[in-house]
């Protein structure tokens, strides 16, 4: 992707970092995604997904929104 005549880098989690950052199993972020309570990975391959940095910074401003409500 180019973006001004620059390409664009894109920052992403993987499965390990993404587990290590929200302290959750995988089995936890996969059970997440089933029920439509956190973001999508992009799948780059047959077995290799990431996290777009961005949409993971966002659901975890939008938990912290819902969690200052209660």
């Amino acid at each position: 992707m180019k973006k001004g005549g620059e390409a664009m880098e894109l920052e992403v989690y993987r499965m390990r970092e993404l587990t290590k950052l929200l302290k959750v199993s995988k089995e936890t972020v996969y059970l997440w995604i089933r029920k439509n309570k956190f973001p999508k990975p992009l799948k780059l391959g047959a077995r290799t997904s990431v996290w777009l940095k961005e949409d993971i910074e966002k659901w975890l401003e939008e938990k912290k929104k819902e969690e200052s409500k209660q």
